[in-house]
């Protein structure tokens, strides 16, 4: 894999990010005083972009948890290691809630303008760990500009979860050209509510659109810093899960692809992270897929080797 810890690495968008200091919320924005710093979710998510939003709530665990599990950069001594540990990281608030375990808000319009903000700012990879119920036309064109005019025109990779119902995938990760990734268990297998994780509540949505499968049941990740965010008792939490969970580990594998060969266009990366996969689990792949599990799991070491190759 070729040096990269001498530039700039690709950044990633954590959609509904709270690590960073980009905050969108619904109806407003915020700014901090100069005089009152601006919180950062990790000490090992040091390489976030300095932004001019802000405002991360306690309860606003969700965006740190999916930075760490894509970029949290590597310790020798504690924490965990992000799949693009030390890749840049452009977190965005796409949606708020006023209070713990609160009805999430925003709107399309919010939505299309943190995407726009992010391609035209230098990310490469947006990483989507949110859906939705109804299609919106505002965040179609939104993700078809980062697509087709991001990266100077090679194209972002655009990264969404497929969600946590076990049935047909949604909005917006059944959008065309964008990498929908499904949730897979510690032993290779679909995750479904029967699947043998102690997780029955939840199952991964499926279907045609599913690109590949990561795992998405007790992931190891950051956590808000002191007694905010999902563990009170520590700064990681070890059972943050969902195709939310998935979905950070392969928008990093995206940024690993991109910084061992950064001449590819966003699609090349995309069939990359496809023909890498590896076909696991006891399901059937039809011409090389399935829908619960797409082309297979994440196989980050093979996607790096084709980008290398390529």
């Amino acid at each position: 894999m070729r040096d990269t810890a001498d530039r700039r690495r690709p950044g990633l968008e954590a959609g509904s990010g709270k690590s960073r200091n980009q905050d969108r919320r619904a109806g407003r924005r915020h700014r901090y005083p100069a005089s009152r710093p601006a919180p950062i979710g990790h000490r090992r998510l040091r390489r976030l972009r300095q932004g001019q939003f802000s405002g991360a709530q306690s309860w606003d665990g969700h965006g740190t948890a999916c930075a760490g599990l894509a970029a949290a950069v590597p310790s020798s001594t504690d924490g965990v290691r992000g799949i693009g540990g030390g890749c840049s990281i452009m977190a965005v608030r796409i949606a708020y809630s006023d209070r713990p375990r609160g009805v999430w808000t925003t709107s399309p319009g919010q939505i299309a303008e943190a995407v726009d903000w992010c391609w035209q700012n230098g990310a490469s990879v947006l990483s989507n760990s949110w859906s939705d119920t109804s299609a919106s036309s505002a965040v179609i064109a939104a993700f078809g500009r980062a697509l087709t005019l991001g990266r100077g025109g090679k194209g972002c990779v655009v990264v969404v979860a497929a969600g946590n119902r076990p049935g047909p995938v949604g909005f917006p990760s059944n959008l065309p050209g964008v990498i929908c990734v499904a949730a897979s268990t510690p032993k290779d297998e679909p995750k479904t509510p029967s699947s043998d994780d102690g997780e029955n509540w939840w199952g991964s949505s499926y279907g045609p659109e599913v690109l590949v499968a990561a795992p998405g049941v007790k992931n190891y990740t950051t956590d808000i810093t002191g007694p905010a965010g999902y563990n009170p008792g520590g700064d990681y939490y070890p059972g943050f899960n969902g195709t939310s969970s998935a979905t950070p580990l392969v928008a990093g594998a995206c940024a690993l692809v991109l910084s061992a060969n950064p001449t590819l266009s966003g699609a090349q990366v995309t069939a990359i992270i496809a023909q890498s996969a590896d076909k696991v689990g006891s399901v059937s792949y039809v011409d090389g897929r399935n829908d619960q599990m797409g082309y297979g799991r994440l196989n980050v070491l093979k996607a790096v080797q084709l980008a290398i190759t390529s």
